[in-house]
């Protein structure tokens, strides 16, 4: 059987993966696996009556790759990176993805996502490499989400941008981190 994970470029987090029980064959890249984006949701949203649930954010296949990789079991004997594929990342040596997945971070607090109108701050789980890239994307309405680069230089990421007050679904990739999807109230 095949495994094929679904990646972002910058920061090589596996977003999605697929397993195929199919013959030989070269790996699909990222718009044939996902079309035009890659739809995912949290579950992290923020209490009260704006509260759905799941939190949507769909990323864009410009900013995505695809890889065959290899993965171990977990106690179900499926594969781990299909039922959380989060907590991965793809080796990538000389721009070329391996086939080693890198279990990553996950030391997140509780509520690390905070914006105003005019900055997204981030608190990092330690440790994290100073110079990490990292690209925060935040859905606004039914357009591509903005994308916002960064690299890490200390304990919080720090993202100026321009936002209304409101709830945002907000989607968090620091290299070595894993990812996370987030409800997060803009204040002013």
């Amino acid at each position: 059987m095949g495994l094929t994970v679904v990646y972002a470029k910058e920061t090589w987090h596996v977003l999605g993966a697929v397993q195929s029980t199919g013959g030989a064959g070269g790996v699909p890249d990222a718009g044939q696996l996902v079309g035009d984006r890659l739809e995912l949701r949290g579950n992290r949203a923020l209490p009260g009556p704006a509260e759905s649930g799941a939190v949507p954010i769909a990323v864009p296949v410009d900013q995505l790759a695809a890889a065959a990789v290899d993965a171990a079991s977990d106690l179900d004997g499926l594969p781990a990176v299909l039922t959380t594929p989060f907590a991965f990342g793809v080796t990538v040596v000389n721009e070329q993805p391996k086939s080693a997945l890198v279990p990553l971070n996950d030391g997140w607090g509780p509520a690390p996502v905070e914006a105003t109108t005019r900055r997204i701050t981030v608190t990092l789980p330690q440790p994290v490499t100073e110079g990490s890239p990292a690209l925060v994307l935040v859905a606004v309405g039914a357009g591509p989400p903005r994308s916002l680069p960064a690299l890490v230089t200390g304990p919080q990421l720090t993202i100026d941008t321009n936002l209304s007050a409101g709830v945002y679904p907000v989607l968090t990739l620091v290299r070595g981190v894993a990812a996370r999807i987030d409800a997060v109230q803009v204040s002013a």
